[in-house]
């Protein structure tokens, strides 16, 4: 196991406390909400590091017309409109691999 050696502290709201006990429910064994969040950045660093997703500026756009047309209307779908958007505004275009790692394939 690795050393822990810096202490960080995070707030995190409700929606994402619950997708990340919703991983760690699933992970063999069942690990604690710290060593979630170690996982989980480590797999987004490593993701991002080996095949960063790039996005122009037009299929931004696209990708914030389309998430607001979906909430817009209602649809509901595996696409996570505010999700996406959230991804965009922040620019943590890693996380859209990380969620849809289906579309984000990795060669």
């Amino acid at each position: 196991m690795n050393t822990k050696s810096e202490r960080f502290e995070m707030r995190l709201d409700p929606e994402i406390i619950e997708r990340v006990d919703t991983w760690r429910s699933e992970q063999m064994d069942i690990p604690s909400r710290a060593e979630a969040i170690r996982r989980l950045t480590e797999y987004g660093l490593s993701a991002y590091q080996s095949h960063p997703v790039k996005l122009d500026d037009g299929s931004k756009l696209i990708l914030v017309m389309l998430s607001e047309l979906y909430e817009k209307m209602n649809v509901k779908g595996e696409i996570e409109p505010s999700f996406i958007k959230s991804v965009i505004y922040d620019g943590q275009y890693w996380a859209l691999k990380w969620q849809y790692p289906g579309i984000f394939l990795s060669l």
